[in-house]
């Protein structure tokens, strides 16, 4: 089922986020910085047609998830094993079909008997979720920065993928997603991915200070990448981060995982 949607709707608070907080925005993607004049644009919101949708509430919704081992439906075996199936079954000749602002009780009723489903097949199949727990304390920064063969290996990997202009520079503005390049051998979390991380690693780019318009050779764009890592070191040292996850063990119930540690708690969802 789809929902008609109507154009936007005024939203006066504005953005959650702008070009100076969002690291994923490029400031060739800066319309204020490439001379646009106004700012209404800046004041606008998606709005559902003929219905009202709160905004989220990320707060409330950690609240209630707080303490609980969930399977989310973007898994790949959630998907196809619990949620794709019970779609098919209750799918009909209208499914793909926009729904008439009028008909918003047939929605809502289609959404419960899908929901209600769901929850039937995991009774009868249940998800094995596994709860583990991490803490990126610049550890494994460290260690990668103390093998020198390791860290010119992966170093040489990420930047010889990274865009290069006619001079073979490189714009200082691939930093961050030479980072992340960077950060599966350093022990550190895809950038964005976890908040507290998030954070931490946006003030070590505000004390470096970096020129994102300028363009580099190999060798300087390495040696910056390096003092980020090192700054990052000094940053998990002073105050580590501890987050727990949780993801989905792709096995039956009845079978003993030997891909957990013995430390990791299971529960089915």
């Amino acid at each position: 089922m789809q929902q008609e949607t109507s154009p936007e709707t005024p939203y006066l608070k504005g953005p959650y986020y702008s070009n100076e907080t969002c690291p994923f925005i490029f400031d060739k993607q800066n319309c204020l910085l490439h001379g646009r004049p106004d700012r209404e644009f800046l004041q606008w919101r998606w709005k559902p047609n003929e219905c009202q949708l709160p905004l989220f509430d990320a707060t409330q919704f950690l609240k209630m998830v707080k303490g609980k081992s969930m399977a989310f439906v973007g898994d790949s075996y959630v998907f196809s094993n619990i949620v794709e199936p019970v779609l098919l079954s209750q799918g009909g000749p209208d499914w793909d079909k926009p729904l008439a602002s009028e008909n918003q009780e047939t929605f809502l009723e289609g959404f419960k008997k899908v929901a209600l489903c769901v929850a039937e097949r995991l009774k009868e199949q249940p998800v094995i979720v596994a709860h583990s727990e991490n803490t990126f304390d610049g550890s494994g920064v460290k260690r990668l920065l103390s093998n020198k063969f390791e860290f010119d290996k992966t170093l040489n990997s990420v930047v010889e993928n990274l865009p290069k202009d006619k001079n073979g520079k490189i714009s200082k503005e691939y930093l961050r997603l030479a980072l992340d390049g960077v950060s599966p051998s350093a022990g550190l979390p895809p950038f964005g991915a976890i908040e507290e991380m998030y954070k931490v690693i946006g003030e070590v780019f505000k004390m470096m200070n970096v020129d994102y318009a300028k363009m580099v050779k190999d060798d300087e764009f390495k040696k910056l990448l390096t003092e980020i890592l090192g700054s990052i070191i000094l940053q998990l040292e002073g105050n580590s981060i501890s987050v727990s996850s949780n993801s989905v063990v792709h096995e039956p119930l009845g079978s003993s995982s030997s891909l957990l540690k013995p430390s990791t708690t299971e529960t089915a969802a």
